[in-house]
């Protein structure tokens, strides 16, 4: 119960809108404010009024009695009362409590009703409702005129609205009609123009507190608010999400523990300006007074798919026909997100990914744990799924008969079929290089007192052989021509090429090779029947094999302060590779013969070897954008794309690059006129075929912050 006082009548008796009654005659006066609904313990000051609107001094303090903002009070007061409550609120905008407190004002009628609500319209009201009963108008003519003119001024939802009921006896807890949800439009509306204007790190609740109190202040004059309000106003309307807003004030209920049923909003936004609510509107986000619907579909004409606009139910709609342009034509983007990251960046590594058929997995960095985890999605319904217990990705991973197996930091061999209970660690360790051949694995082991074995495996350890036996490391495990290629780092310091013919055989030694500075698990070059090496002779050099004594020699001996790259690209009977030094990229080409080796000028500097293109060579040119395709020589030489700032790899036929942005994902079947951008944000350099589709992560407006995969076939 709030307080109770009893006020003496002050001599005359005027009825509706009298300044006293029957001192007597006490009874209980509800209420409530609200934003969202003012916490409990907000201050509420209830101030007695004379007829002609002047306070009587007398004053009656109360509080709210529960996060829905009710409080109570005993009176046998029949007149006029204004009331001022402060408190904190729940901002139904953002779904959180806000971070100061606000004041909010009313006029009420105790001679009519008992119950008298605090909200966003009745502060807005409240100095016009004051100049009004100054100039002579009753409260009710007062109140009437003053919010009729409201609807008018701010411009909030269909012109010429009616809520049907009075601000001060409307409660957003009362259900869904159409004044609690104009109440509500309108609270949400100047919220979110004060969001705007504050900015995500701007004192918001300062400035809403100024936005309400210079719009009541303006509009008490003359019922009419100015035209930069206005403005402010149209744009948070086209700004505030509904939904949102109806979903954040249902929760707030659950959590106070009200039953109340959430007035819909959408019965009164109406961002398009086109005098037809949101609830109402076959399309609400373009202006279409006449709600055409020529196909009886529901959706109006004017959002039909193609308009340029994102209507409701479209991911997109960039207005054009073209696909794989970020936004297909159906409105769909033409990616989709398969695991949200929310605090995605460039340190997000992605990959690889592996195509198990059905469905595909690929690895995941994440940042929290540090470990590269592995998810599984569903080729046909999109729908993801992590392998949990499934540790980071160490080193590779291979496919061995629709089943992944990859190796972790502890050296352990996992496997997964693509469902969670299919995840395991095997018995088989195997800290290196994961290759398939012929329906086997073939990987390294290490064992403190051998070192490094050459293992060819089916995944468990029972089914597992040695091939070789006692490097102190080994790497570059290659097919070439059906045999098993690798490279051992002997116990005692010198470097082996060993093989295994027919990549079933204990492995044999072929030569000496000389060292090299590097060494990783991937697969060594090849061409032309040929495997490279990298090796050092003095100075960084390239040695060739064929899988033979007599065929394994060194193929490029640098000379001076030049590094050569074994990786290159074949084309026609040549190999093409480039070889660095202080000067830039020099391009090399070679038939697989030291007589064969030679250096080529195409005409552009620091000239670089990417891949093979529709049967031509593509070179790119290192601080000049632009892509070249070539037949080998400066004569058969030519720009291809300009404007390329990088290149992301040839997959389903089509070129993949940068423009505009080192980060914006472009493509190409080989001309401008089929160029387009995918995605607008690369987060990982890296992307990845699998299947049907190309995977990367994204920071994309249309797909959204994660892992993303775009079907391309």
């Amino acid at each position: 119960m709030g307080v109770v006082l009893l006020a003496a009548a002050c001599g005359d008796s005027e009825g509706a809108g009298g300044q006293g009654g029957d001192p007597g005659t006490e009874r209980e006066i509800q209420g409530a404010v609200e934003k969202g609904p003012f916490v409990l313990g907000s201050s509420v000051t209830v101030s007695l009024l004379s007829s002609g609107g002047t306070p009587t001094g007398d004053v009656i303090p109360t509080q709210t009695e529960n996060d829905a903002g009710a409080f109570e009070l005993a009176t046998a007061w029949t007149g006029l009362v204004a009331i001022e409550a402060d408190g904190f609120y729940f901002n139904e905008v953002t779904g959180d409590l806000s971070g100061a407190g606000l004041t909010l004002r009313a006029h009420g009628d105790l001679s009519s009703s008992d119950q008298v609500y605090v909200n966003l319209i009745t502060h807005l009201i409240d100095q016009r409702v004051e100049t009004l009963i100054e100039g002579g108008a009753s409260f009710t003519d007062a109140a009437s005129q003053a919010e009729a003119e409201l609807v008018a001024a701010h411009g909030i939802g269909p012109s010429g609205f009616d809520p049907q009921q009075g601000a001060n006896q409307t409660s957003l807890l009362a259900g869904d009609s159409d004044a609690s949800a104009y109440v509500l439009a309108v609270s949400a509306v100047f919220l979110q123009a004060a969001l705007t204007e504050a900015g995500p790190d701007g004192p918001l609740d300062a400035t809403f507190q100024d936005l309400l109190n210079t719009s009541s202040s303006a509009f008490s004059a003359t019922g009419a608010l100015p035209a930069p309000t206005r403005e402010r106003l149209a744009q948070a309307e086209q700004d505030v999400d509904g939904d949102a807003v109806m979903q954040n004030l249902a929760d707030r209920l659950v959590a106070i523990g009200s039953a109340s049923t959430v007035p819909n909003i959408q019965r009164v936004l109406d961002p398009d300006q086109d005098d037809v609510a949101n609830l109402d509107d076959n399309c609400p986000v373009v202006a279409n007074p006449g709600q055409e619907d020529s196909d009886e579909d529901g959706i109006g004409d004017a959002c039909g798919c193609g308009n340029g606009v994102v209507d409701i139910g479209e991911a997109c709609d960039d207005g054009n026909a073209v696909t794989l342009d970020g936004c297909e034509p159906s409105c769909e983007a033409s990616c989709q997100l398969l695991v949200a990251v929310d605090d995605i960046d460039d340190n997000t590594a992605f990959g690889p990914v592996f195509d198990l058929g059905d469905n595909t997995i690929f690895f995941l960095f994440d940042p929290e744990t540090g470990e590269r985890n592995p998810w599984v999605v569903d080729d046909a319904t999109g729908e993801t799924e992590a392998l949990l217990g499934g540790p980071a990705l160490a080193t590779d991973a291979a496919v061995l008969n629709g089943v992944l197996f990859w190796n972790d930091s502890d050296g352990y061999v996992w496997r997964a079929d693509g469902t969670l209970g299919g995840t395991e660690m095997t018995d088989l360790r195997a800290p290196g290089q994961l290759l398939v051949h012929d329906g086997a694995i073939y990987t390294t082991r290490y064992t403190p007192a051998e070192g490094d074995s050459v293992v060819r495996t089916d995944g468990t350890a029972a089914g597992s052989e040695e091939l070789f036996t006692g490097g102190a490391s080994v790497s570059y495990l290659t097919i070439l021509d059906g045999d098993l290629l690798f490279l051992v780092n002997t116990m005692a310091g010198t470097r082996e090429l060993w093989r295994s013919a027919g990549a079933i055989a204990p492995a044999e030694m072929v030569a000496s090779v000389p060292l090299s500075g590097s060494s990783t698990n991937s697969p060594l070059p090849t061409a032309l029947g040929l495997a490279f090496i990298p090796s050092e002779v003095e100075l960084p050099a390239i040695t060739r094999t064929d899988g033979t004594a007599a065929g394994t020699f060194t193929l490029y001996q640098a000379v001076g302060n030049k590094y050569p790259s074994v990786y290159g690209v074949e084309l026609d009977g040549a190999y093409y590779f480039n070889v660095f030094d202080n000067n830039g990229y020099a391009l090399f080409r070679t038939d697989g013969t030291v007589a064969g080796t030679t250096s080529i000028d195409l005409g552009y500097e620091d000239a670089s070897p990417f891949a093979v293109f529709d049967g031509e060579l593509l070179v790119t040119a290192l601080n000049n954008p632009v892509l070249l395709r070539s037949d080998g020589t400066a004569a058969g030489t030519s720009v291809l794309l300009n404007d390329v700032l990088g290149l992301r790899g040839v997959f389903f036929s089509r070129l993949f690059f940068a423009r505009g942005s080192a980060t914006d994902v472009w493509h190409s079947e080989g001309d401008e006129a089929s160029a387009r951008m995918l995605v607008s944000n690369l987060v990982y350099p890296l992307m990845f075929e699998a299947g049907d589709y190309l995977y990367m992560t994204v920071d994309d407006p249309i797909v959204g912050k994660g892992a993303a995969r775009c079907r391309m076939q």
